[in-house]
């Protein structure tokens, strides 16, 4: 048996879980089969627009008793890789720095392009837009993606790049 507060649950979701901050507010759709303000209201959290998880309270009305929360969370913003310099047993990776909302970005490198073994590069600072990734084998094709993150929040990955070194 299913107790109403799971029937509820059910009942609705979120146009989407999570998107990118873009500096404007943001409002995912209430999806369900009932008919808003008929059979229920949705109250969304204030401030909707920062990085961060928020919350909208879902509450049936009528036949449709009960309230539910569902969440969503604003990723910081993307940022991509421009250019890959390789050198000797080494490579330098620059890309496109990202002022609001970043705290930092996160590199990650592997000699295999599905990334079965990889290892990550961690720069504090949203300011930094170059790394060198130095101690790598001679000759070798390095594939290369970056995130940024604020927090325990993270963009998705960028597109990979391919560098071979020296």
């Amino acid at each position: 048996t299913i107790s109403p507060a799971q029937l509820i649950s059910s009942m609705f979701s979120l146009s989407y879980e999570s998107t990118g901050y873009t500096g404007s507010v943001k409002t995912p759709q209430v999806v369900t089969s009932l008919a808003n303000g008929k059979d229920y209201t949705a109250v969304y959290a204030s401030g909707r627009k920062y990085v961060g998880t928020y919350s909208v309270a879902i509450t049936g009305k009528g036949n449709y008793r009960g309230t539910v929360t569902k969440s969503f969370k604003i990723n910081p913003p993307a940022t991509s890789i421009k250019s890959l310099k390789r050198g000797s047993k080494r490579f330098t990776a620059t890309w496109t720095k990202k002022t609001s909302q970043v705290s930092g970005y996160q590199l990650m490198y592997s000699t295999s392009s599905k990334f079965s073994t990889y290892k990550t590069a961690k720069i504090t600072s949203y300011k930094t837009t170059t790394k060198t990734i130095k101690s790598l084998k001679a000759k070798k094709k390095y594939y290369v993606k970056i995130r940024t993150y604020k927090g325990s929040y993270y963009s998705g990955w960028s597109a990979v790049k391919a560098v071979t070194t020296r």
